[in-house]
């Protein structure tokens, strides 16, 4: 996506979180300024099932990385929004996940159902 389209836009498209796992840098500072939202696929509250919903090529280590470009971005974009499907995962997972997000800094806002939000099912919105 080039700067110019992201400034029109102003938010970010849904990521898996792995870019500077794939790339090996530290990036999230680059949205500063050009992005409102960035949304984040959290999947799962522990590494093993995020690993067996997302089947990333990283293997185990993805969840952590995933979790750390949150907290990367987390100074230079306003919103940083956490998701999970909720039609995948039950109430006792969802609270897990707001739980990690509220150990690591980023904090739960509010959960949508699926469908109100475009396509996406939006669990966790994180407010720096």
């Amino acid at each position: 996506m080039s700067r110019r389209i992201i400034r029109r836009c102003r938010r970010a498209s849904i990521t898996n979180g792995l870019g500077e796992l794939e790339h090996g840098t530290v990036f999230a500072q680059r949205f500063a300024g050009l992005l409102d939202t960035i949304s984040i696929s959290l999947n799962a509250s522990n590494a093993e099932r995020y690993l067996a919903l997302t089947r990333s090529k990283f293997g185990i280590g993805s969840y952590e990385a995933m979790l750390t470009f949150a907290e990367h971005c987390k100074p230079y974009i306003p919103h940083v929004v956490l998701t999970v499907v909720e039609k995948v995962e039950n109430e006792e997972e969802i609270a897990r996940c707001r739980k990690i997000c509220a150990e690591r800094g980023l904090d739960p806002a509010r959960a949508h159902i699926r469908g109100q939000l475009r396509a996406h099912c939006f669990q966790i919105t994180v407010i720096p």
